[in-house]
């Protein structure tokens, strides 16, 4: 499913520069491999340099995911209150 969404996103989503080679979790991959599994929210495609600076920087790339895909951001996050309540 992740690789699909690489697919349809052929450009990093970050840098917009260079080709996805790789597939970022914006949740962690606990939550993600059971609550969102095939929820392509949680997918950011993204190129191996940005998927480091994704990594490194994990307060400065959320700010990033709340600017540049805000929908899914607060989907995310509604779906993370259900979860933990």
């Amino acid at each position: 499913m992740s690789q699909d969404y690489r697919k349809e996103k052929p450009i990093c989503e970050y840098c917009n520069e260079h080709p996805s080679t790789q597939v970022h979790h914006a949740i962690k991959k606990f939550y993600a491999k059971s609550l969102f599994r095939f929820d392509k929210a949680v997918f950011v495609s993204v190129c191996g340099k940005c998927h480091f600076e994704f990594h490194a920087n994990p307060l400065e790339t959320m700010r990033w995911f709340q600017n540049a895909r805000n929908q899914d951001y607060l989907y995310l996050l509604r779906r993370l209150e259900e979860y933990d309540s």
